[in-house]
């Protein structure tokens, strides 16, 4: 009878000869006063607005002069809604402006040991052990500064703790934004045939919309939202049509038949999300993808996820009937089900690409390790090597 793991049962309310409705509201603010963790900063609470409400109506379908449906046609009508807006803290590690245009005379390791930067242009032969000239005050001239990195740089908030090592402890405090609407609307008509026969349909429609930062994400959105944030959308319609007949009272039959479409959009709602970003930043992007490449190992705790934009539609169908039997003291119940399912899918897409910045090429060449490439202590730094 539930053919696979997990099977949903969706069950509605049918009218009755008698009129009834209901209203329901349940509301959470900020507004109303907000407990806070003691290492958050802030004067004003950050937001937490979330509504829940609904109505319902069912009753006998009358049309006046016309029909009337008392003991024999009932309708029944919900609908129900849900809004969330809330920015819970959240805090990182960002380079300091001063890094962001070159000069990390500043930068340590987490002990506030000094790093120095090495320039990679400089590098010698392998008679010289791939030694490298440092950069003069661990200062990188301006115009070395990829036009990745000023693009990217201009897109993200700036640390707004300025008197803090971002070697060591975090210097950027803000909201981690959420943004969610869903709404249902679900109509349901039903018509007794006779004593033996009962029909009824049910048709529900619904959306879910969310936009937020991506879990587990140690950057914040950008301000022009294509690194770090994500939307879903999420569009639903089914339908059912119910026939129920008795044969008497030992035997009972319910057919029934039900179609959906289940679609789903993954980083498609931003309009952002459809630039080629590939100009400004000076990478290549020979398939013209439109979006933003996925970063990683930019310094301290800086990271970009672009836009990955995925998508399904699943259109399900089913007919199936199910048959109850009593004999004495004993129910069988049986019957047969008949399926078709439909799902197209768009898989990931890239983005622009995968960039990690994890280069070691600022950093000065450890002859210990032989062939590989491993930087001395204290030597390099992967917010250096994205700036260049």
């Amino acid at each position: 009878k539930y053919s696979s793991p997990v099977t949903t049962v969706l069950s509605t309310r049918s009218g009755t000869n008698q009129w009834h409705g209901g209203l329901f509201y349940t509301g959470r603010n900020n507004g109303f006063g907000v407990a806070r963790q003691r290492q958050d900063f802030y004067t004003k609470p950050p937001q937490l607005i979330r509504n829940e409400y609904g109505a319902s109506l069912g009753g006998p379908v009358r049309l006046p002069h016309l029909y009337n449906g008392k003991d024999r046609t009932f309708f029944f009508f919900a609908w129900e809604a849900y809004s969330l807006r809330s920015g819970s803290t959240i805090s990182t590690n960002l380079p300091t402006p001063a890094m962001q245009q070159g000069d990390f005379s500043q930068l340590t390791d987490g002990q506030s040991r000094p790093v120095t930067l090495y320039d990679p242009w400089s590098t010698a032969g392998a008679a010289q052990n791939y030694s490298r000239v440092p950069f003069s005050r661990n200062v990188i001239p301006a115009g070395r500064r990829s036009p990745f990195a000023a693009h990217y740089y201009s897109v993200m908030p700036q640390p707004n703790q300025p008197d803090v090592n971002p070697s060591v402890a975090a210097n950027w405090f803000g909201p981690n934004p959420t943004k969610q609407n869903d709404w249902t609307y679900t109509t349901r008509i039903d018509h007794r045939l006779g004593d033996r026969d009962r029909i009824f349909g049910r048709y529900t429609i619904g959306s879910r919309t969310v936009l937020n930062r991506r879990p587990n994400q140690p950057t914040p959105v950008s301000l022009d939202k294509l690194w770090n944030s994500q939307d879903n959308v999420e569009k639903t319609q089914s339908g059912s049509l119910t026939w129920n007949h008795t044969f008497g009272p030992a035997l009972f039959v319910e057919t029934v038949f039900t179609a959906a479409r289940m679609d789903w959009r993954f980083d498609m709602l931003e309009a952002t999300a459809n630039q080629n970003l590939a100009p400004k930043l000076g990478v290549p992007n020979p398939f013209n993808i439109p979006g933003a490449p996925n970063l990683s190992n930019m310094g301290f705790s800086l990271q970009g996820t672009g836009f990955i934009p995925r998508a399904d539609d699943t259109k399900p169908v089913t007919g199936e009937q199910n048959y109850t039997l009593v004999r004495g003291k004993h129910q069988l119940e049986f019957g047969w089900r008949a399926q078709r399912m439909i799902l197209d899918v768009l898989p990931d897409r890239p983005g622009e690409g995968a960039i990690s910045f994890a280069s070691q090429a600022t950093g000065l060449y450890d002859p210990a390790t032989g062939t590989a490439f491993n930087s001395l202590p204290r030597t390099g730094d992967n917010g250096a090597n994205f700036l260049l």
